[in-house]
């Protein structure tokens, strides 16, 4: 299904360095029944677009504050994201 949300605007054969993006993700958001509830989560994983492995880091500290999350989001979400830079979305808390 299309939702055309997209418009393609011209064409660049070369997206330019993405070294320095990075994502971030957590496995503490898989909670069972009855684990206590969690708002902060201490045990995160960041990543590089290509990354073989996920590098575990434990608190975001530093730059690893700024990281994008790393699950696919809806196209809504996104365009939410780019007007406003938030999400429109529950994530988890790391502060």
């Amino acid at each position: 299904m299309k939702l055309f949300l997209w418009e393609k605007v011209g064409s660049i054969p070369e997206v330019g360095d993405i070294k320095h993006i990075i994502f971030r993700d957590t496995d503490e958001s898989d909670r069972k029944e009855g684990d206590p509830f969690l708002e902060v989560f201490h045990k995160w994983y960041v990543w590089h677009i290509g990354d073989d492995d996920f590098k575990d880091i434990g608190k975001l500290r530093g730059k690893n504050r700024e990281t994008e999350i790393g699950m696919v989001i809806n196209p809504y979400s996104i365009v939410h994201r780019i007007k406003t830079g938030e999400y429109n979305f529950y994530y988890l808390g790391f502060e």
